[in-house]
């Protein structure tokens, strides 16, 4: 039989503030028919703070049925992700001939195969912190097309019963939690290897004592400062009054408490984990290995090598203020990252990554730059 609809799955995650304020539906076009994504609130809000950031996210897995059984092309289907932004999630339409159909399965697996939120079944434990539960009934007719919301719970420190599966990659999902600094930003961190690092960049004003941190937005607008964070020059980042040269490899700097300006070192061993040689992690200037696998999976990059973010570090291409030219440059191109460890009175380590390369550089730039900074749990 000629398949004839399309069924489209819309992700509306609301974490601690359920709320979309845009009450007007965006209608997306695709063929003869239309999608439409109605934004929805879910009952209850959670008791824990998660991050509605979804860059980590590279595939949904779903189970389909009707009334004969699971669907053999959707039957824990892995189904890559077409699009995202800070509260919703996509996929390419699926196609499903009219009839009667349950979603009996539904989880948000990262790049490493690991499941990072999922939706609960009715009845169990976590049931009632949706509006729907699944299964989750629709029918697909041959005369107009079908929207269906998934609401979905993070699965940090959760385990499959609670969801009311037998089975579940939970147990095995990256490490990951929030931070807050003295502003009231909230901040997603991972961990990698043996480190604990922000996944967002830096955008703190003041120091974890109040005081005031001189910082820009790139090109001085404030519309950058949500996505991309704060630039710093590197007097300002690692609080340069209040810290002696001798202990700049583990200073608190910008950073909230308990957290610090990550060193050269620190930078070290994150390449290392991720798959750099030895070799090429003792380099300075242009070195090759890491640079895609730490780039964030969104279209804020320009066109370029295809990043992965393997590990959720989620790099974003934030550029920065060059000095010696008195302007802002890169957005869209590079995510520039200090480090507290300076190679000589005038320069410091820095680390930059590419757009359309597998590149990370290391070399000492002007202290007057501002870049963007990306904490580490102070050890």
């Amino acid at each position: 039989m000629k398949k004839i609809n399309l069924f489209t799955l819309i992700l509306l995650i609301h974490m601690i503030v359920a709320c979309n304020k845009d009450n007007n539906p965006i209608t997306k076009e695709f063929g003869s028919g239309s999608i439409t994504f109605s934004p929805k609130e879910t009952k209850q809000s959670f008791s824990r703070s998660y991050s509605t950031n979804f860059e980590n996210i590279h595939s949904i897995v779903v189970s389909i049925t009707d009334n004969d059984g699971p669907l053999a092309d959707y039957n824990k289907t892995e189904i890559p992700i077409s699009k995202f932004d800070a509260s919703s999630i996509a996929i390419d339409p699926i196609e499903l001939n009219p009839g009667d159909y349950s979603i009996s399965f539904f989880e948000l697996r990262n790049i490493n195969g690991f499941t990072e939120y999922a939706t609960p079944l009715i009845g169990s434990e976590l049931a009632e912190m949706v509006n729907y539960p699944l299964p989750i009934n629709f029918t697909i007719s041959s005369d107009n097309a079908t929207n269906v919301t998934i609401e979905v719970i993070n699965t940090l420190n959760r385990d499959a019963s609670e969801f009311g599966y037998l089975e579940l990659d939970i147990a095995e999902a990256a490490e990951s939690e929030t931070i807050v600094d003295y502003d009231g930003n909230e901040y997603r961190v991972i961990k990698i290897g043996n480190q604990w690092w922000m996944t967002e960049n830096l955008r703190s004003i003041h120091y974890s004592d109040g005081r005031p941190i001189e910082y820009s937005w790139y090109n001085n607008e404030s519309s950058y400062a949500e996505i991309y964070g704060a630039l710093y020059d590197w007097a300002s980042v690692i609080d340069a009054s209040k810290t002696s040269n001798n202990t700049l490899n583990g200073i608190q700097g910008a950073c909230p408490t308990g957290w610090k300006v990550p060193s050269d070192q620190d930078w070290k061993e994150l390449e290392l984990f991720v798959g750099m040689s030895e070799d090429e992690v003792k380099k300075t200037g242009y070195r090759l290995g890491a640079g895609g696998k730490l780039r964030a999976l969104n279209d804020l990059w320009r066109e370029g090598v295809a990043g992965t973010d393997e590990f959720g570090f989620s790099a974003l291409p934030a550029g920065y203020y060059f000095s010696d030219m008195n302007e802002f440059i890169a957005v869209g191109t590079d995510a520039a990252f200090w480090t507290s460890t300076e190679t000589s009175s005038a320069l410091a380590y820095w680390r930059d990554i590419f757009h359309d390369q597998d590149l990370i550089t290391r070399q000492g730039v002007s202290k007057n730059n501002r870049l963007s900074c990306r904490c580490i749990k102070a050890q």
